[in-house]
């Protein structure tokens, strides 16, 4: 559900989470009623902060009434989803739902990152936040830790970066994840809510089974119980921990801290380099490190711009918007036929599978998804990766919005091109690049000295900041 207008919701729990709730689905035009067994008097502050809004309250317990006429019903944080009323609206076929569902169905941004995990996940989703704030202009980190994300997501652009705590609490009963999905390890916690270590692993299982097919998926090398998640990945996967053993992924090798992806390895720098000291804050950075590889690769397009040396700023925005429609189209047939080619059969034999943003298009339509031809998904996707090559040319130029892009972050990549437009080819960019490095006045007459410092010390400020 993304229109909210008129809709009858009822939200259990009114702390910092069920109040940023309260307010956006009111704001979105909803008949909000907020449920808490605490009674008026304890419940000041959030009472407080929603009195300006037109709102129905049933304080003191959550009688079955609640539900008559409900459309939704989101539960806070601290509420177990096993509570008598949630039985009861699951049985009536009422969905729930809560905050950070509702702001991943909201959020502008496809630049998402979740991070769960028993031990570890705020650490690493603030030292993930750091990292990203080095390297681009708005970064916003929340979930589980923090303001509720979901009072945010009006403010939020396209190009903004989310990185999320999300609890086992919150996953159990979303249908909804991240394009970046990271479990860090799963070890005995919450049994006292969740039941079982079965029920315990589903739950934060819920990253990755609904992650969208172009997703990245991060697991916890040296956690079993994380590590054998690994079925449940569409996407792509990456691990951390020490000596990964040709996958790919951020590892301790030795004393050094190595990333590898597409069988290339960089080094990120050393154990000495990290602040946080013990061996359960090396996995927390590596794990940082994994995750905001994956986040740099999401797109597929142009590794080097957040891996290699800084003065890489190339990004192919090449081909017409009208192949990618007639070649939907001719796809979409075969599919129709079952005479889908090995190697397009590899990712699926269906809509959903083949096309990496059919998922978040039928998310957004629900049952008017079928009645989009595949031409129109293709060319739908091909306008998607042009705002990705666009976003991550900004990102390497350091230039956070279109209008700062100049001619000089350009290049042609070819030589009938720069005759055409009069923009450098690329040769001729990387000559120049290359002779003012030697030329710098700390050069010292070795280039490769001078590369391989320059290279080291942006990796340990993106990494390791």
């Amino acid at each position: 559900m993304t229109n909210y207008a008129g809709k009858r919701i009822v939200i259990l729990g009114l702390a910092r989470q069920g109040t940023a709730l309260a307010r956006y689905l009111a704001g979105q035009g909803a008949r909000v009623v907020v449920s808490d067994r605490q009674p008026a008097e304890k419940l000041a502050e959030g009472l407080a902060a929603l009195r300006d809004l037109e709102i129905e309250y049933a304080l003191g317990g959550h009688p079955d009434t609640l539900l008559d006429g409900a459309d939704l019903l989101c539960l806070s944080g601290g509420v177990d989803a096993n509570l008598p009323l949630a039985v009861e609206a699951r049985r009536r076929g009422i969905a729930l739902s809560n905050d950070a569902q509702i702001f991943l169905e909201a959020c502008p941004s496809p630049h998402t990152v979740g991070i769960t995990g028993s031990a570890g996940k705020t650490t690493t989703t603030t030292l993930v936040g750091r990292m990203l704030a080095a390297a681009t202009a708005a970064v916003w980190v929340g979930g589980n830790i923090g303001n509720p994300l979901i009072a945010d997501a009006a403010r939020m652009s396209p190009e903004d970066w989310v990185v999320l705590e999300l609890s086992s609490f919150q996953l159990e009963i979303m249908t909804r994840s991240t394009r970046v999905a990271a479990v860090l390890n799963i070890t005995p916690n919450h049994l006292d809510r969740h039941g079982t270590m079965e029920a315990y692993i589903a739950a934060k299982s819920g990253l990755l089974r609904h992650q969208p097919p172009d997703g990245v998926a991060v697991l916890g090398a040296e956690d079993a119980n994380a590590r054998n998640l690994a079925g449940l990945v569409r996407g792509r996967r990456a691990y951390f921990g020490a000596d990964l053993a040709g996958a790919e992924g951020a590892q301790l090798r030795g004393d050094r801290l190595v990333w590898r992806w597409d069988g290339r390895e960089h080094e990120i720098g050393a154990v000495g380099d990290i602040a946080l000291r013990g061996r359960h804050n090396q996995l927390n950075v590596l794990a940082a490190c994994a995750i905001a590889g994956g986040l740099a690769l999401e797109d597929h397009i142009f590794k080097g711009i957040a891996l290699a040396a800084p003065y890489i700023k190339a990004v192919c925005l090449g081909r017409a918007s009208m192949t990618a429609a007639m070649v939907g189209g001719t796809v979409g047939d075969l599919i129709k036929k079952g005479k889908v080619p090995p190697e397009i059969g590899k990712f699926g034999t269906d809509v959903e599978h083949v096309f990496i943003l059919a998922s978040q298009l039928k998310a957004r339509y629900g049952k008017e998804f079928e009645k989009i031809p595949t031409g129109a998904i293709g060319m739908i996707t091909y306008f998607d990766r042009l705002n990705a090559g666009l976003q991550q040319l900004m990102a390497g130029a350091r230039k956070f919005a279109l209008k700062h892009i100049t001619r000089g972050d350009l290049v042609s990549l070819t030589r009938e091109a720069t005759d055409v437009t009069g923009i450098s080819y690329v040769m001729d960019t990387d000559r120049k690049e290359a002779f003012r490095m030697l030329a710098s006045p700390n050069g010292g007459g070795n280039g490769r000295a001078r590369v391989k410092k320059d290279k080291k010390a942006y990796l340990e400020k993106a990494a390791l900041a």
